[in-house]
């Protein structure tokens, strides 16, 4: 009887290492608590900016706009005001690293509408400077800079889509209209002066998978792999600089980029130039663990110098994992990183730090109205970490 009641609690009570998959590397997931933002936000942008770690814009509790902006320096975050508030806006760090430009939101509280609102971030003096505006008024939109200084813009919320570009200085200006609307696009540069569009575009509340590919210069085209396997997007953030893994210099434009099909399956696509494949791994991606599903909604985010991707999930119980592919190898190691529960974790898109961590900073859990000021780091590289400037 003792021997009935073992195996009947052994078959319901759920294992805490389900994995049989022995090419699977798993590892405990370190995290450390770090300093609350001054504001719980979400839809906001995070980057570095003259190596600091910085916050612009989104909404806070009750579903507000708020338009302010904090910096992270000596152990603290200090809170800034910008010109304009941005609510799922959108924000570039140029590469001369003096500048970011942001721009776009959404008009109203509650996520409502779309602005043409523009200005740019001075981080060097942590001033902002509001100089013009968008060609249309978007929202959920994203911007990646060309060779020469110019900045290609494109996707919006609820249509009204199209491509244009500022010009480095005071000028924005339309180039052309889209093949398709997408919401929170990737915007890849695959050459100087030309780039690729794609995405999924969003109807009948939810989003659909999308093959059309737009250029800036060029013709569009198809890629049958994207009505299978669709990118996963998050309303934060560049996804060109977090996906890229080639060499500019030597005219490599390849990216890594985290994508799921219809059975549930998660994987990364290997973009190279205009070619798309799915990058071979020694095994799945893990899509359950002992508690439950596991949710993958970020971007997955790529450190170059340590040929690594990052892709952060998380499931019903607040456990977080990150599955980190070794892409320079062939086929690409998988190591799976699982935590214990943590519930001030929030749902937006992971950050790389200087020596190879991850920062996950605010955010929500379950709706726009109750949101979290907790800054998390997620410890993958064994450097000492000096994170922030100060």
């Amino acid at each position: 009887m003792l021997n009935l009641l073992l195996l009947i609690a052994s078959v319901l009570t759920p294992a805490a290492q389900p994995m049989a998959d022995t090419s699977l590397r798993q590892e405990k997931l370190i995290v450390e608590r770090l300093p609350d933002l001054n504001l719980p936000r979400f839809g906001h942008n995070v980057f570095y900016a003259r190596n600091e770690l910085t916050v612009v814009g989104g909404h806070t509790s009750g579903f507000v706009r708020t338009p302010t902006a904090e910096y992270y320096e000596n152990g603290a975050w200090h809170l800034l005001t910008t010109v304009y508030p941005h609510d799922d806006g959108m924000a570039v760090v140029l590469e001369d690293g003096k500048r970011v430009l942001l721009a776009g939101g959404h008009e109203k509280n509650l996520g409502i509408g779309q602005t043409y609102e523009v200005e740019i971030y001075h981080p060097g003096t942590h001033s902002f400077e509001g100089f013009g505006c968008l060609d249309r008024n978007r929202a959920f939109s994203q911007g990646v800079e060309l060779a020469n200084g110019e900045v290609v813009i494109t996707g919006n919320h609820q249509g009204n889509d199209a491509i244009e570009i500022f010009d480095g200085g005071r000028a924005l200006r339309f180039v052309k209209d889209v093949e398709a609307w997408r919401q929170v696009p990737y915007i890849l540069p695959i050459g100087e002066e030309e780039v690729m569009v794609f995405g999924n575009v969003w109807r009948e509340g939810e989003f659909h998978p999308c093959d059309t590919v737009s250029r800036l210069q060029g013709t569009p085209f198809c890629v049958p792999l994207l009505k299978d396997w669709m990118p996963i997007m998050n309303d934060q953030n560049s996804h060109c600089l977090s996906s890229f893994i080639g060499d500019k210099a030597a005219g490599d434009y390849t990216y890594l980029i985290a994508a799921q099909n219809g059975k549930g399956e998660t994987g990364f696509l290997l973009v190279q130039d205009t070619v798309f494949t799915l990058l071979p791994t020694t095994c799945p991606v893990p899509t359950e663990w002992g508690w439950g599903r596991i949710r993958y909604d970020r971007v997955a985010v790529v450190d170059r110098t340590a040929r690594r991707a990052y892709l952060v999930g998380s499931d019903s119980t607040a456990r977080v994992y990150v599955v980190a592919v070794e892409y320079g190898k062939t086929p690409s190691p998988v190591t799976f990183y699982h935590s214990d529960p943590l519930p001030d974790f929030g749902d937006v898109t992971p950050v790389l730090t200087p020596d190879g961590n991850l920062v996950v900073a605010g955010g929500c859990i379950d709706n726009n109205f109750s949101l979290l000021s907790s800054v998390w780091l997620l410890r993958m590289s064994d450097k000492p970490e000096a994170l922030m400037a100060g």
